[in-house]
């Protein structure tokens, strides 16, 4: 009997899944005024920021720590700051499951309070000056919450099946767009690093009788 030649096609599935948040939104959080052009400019602060499960005094313990931040952007009609969150660390599952269950019943008081350092005059937030972290607590006071779950990193929910006719993957092509994700992250943490320069700078020259740097939890 001849051999008959078979082709076969795999498909990778992914290990995890990332959750869309909203950080913080504009308006008033624990009697501290956050204005949109303030939370706005600190929007590369929130790159690489982790999360916690509840706040704690001081430091967190790492039992505690369930995910990080990536990909902060400025959500006008929230009026703040929009990331996805991509549970990781020991605490990684409780993530989920309270994504899933402030999802499923909003009604639960569960969301997220950024723990944040910041430049204040009087009760007014000048500038967000370090994000310390975004955990997740109940009753947020600055509109922190779970939009919803993703089915990659950054990408919408699938709502069709993948088709069996996919044609199999160029790895050359594949291999040029690694290389220049890479590239473009290098170039993005080398502008990250000149913002955080500017931003001490600008901390530096603050005049210290009239402002004054206060930690916050919103």
């Amino acid at each position: 009997m001849p051999d008959t030649p078979i082709t076969m096609q795999l498909q990778a599935v992914p290990s995890g899944k990332g959750i869309e948040v909203i950080a913080i939104t504009a308006g008033i959080g624990n009697g501290w005024i956050f204005q949109p052009a303030v939370l706005q400019a600190s929007q590369f602060l929130w790159d690489k920021a982790e999360c916690y499960t509840d706040h704690m005094p001081g430091n967190h313990s790492v039992r505690d720590l369930g995910g990080i931040l990536s990909d902060p952007t400025w959500d006008n009609i929230a009026q703040g700051i929009r990331a996805v969150l991509s549970p990781t660390g020991p605490a990684s599952q409780v993530v989920r499951d309270l994504a899933e269950a402030a999802l499923a019943h909003p009604e639960l008081p569960i969301g997220l309070s950024a723990d944040i350092l910041m430049r204040v005059e009087d009760k007014t937030v000048l500038e967000i000056i370090k994000v310390k972290s975004l955990d997740i607590v109940t009753h947020p006071a600055r509109g922190g919450k779970f939009v919803r779950v993703l089915q990659h990193k950054g990408e919408p929910p699938m709502t069709e099946p993948i088709s069996s006719l996919t044609p199999p993957v160029d790895t050359s092509t594949l291999q040029t767009e690694q290389t220049l994700s890479k590239l473009a992250a290098g170039a993005q943490a080398v502008v990250n690093s000149l913002q955080a320069q500017d931003a001490l700078a600008k901390l530096e020259a603050s005049n210290a009788s009239a402002e004054k740097l206060q930690v916050g939890m919103c």
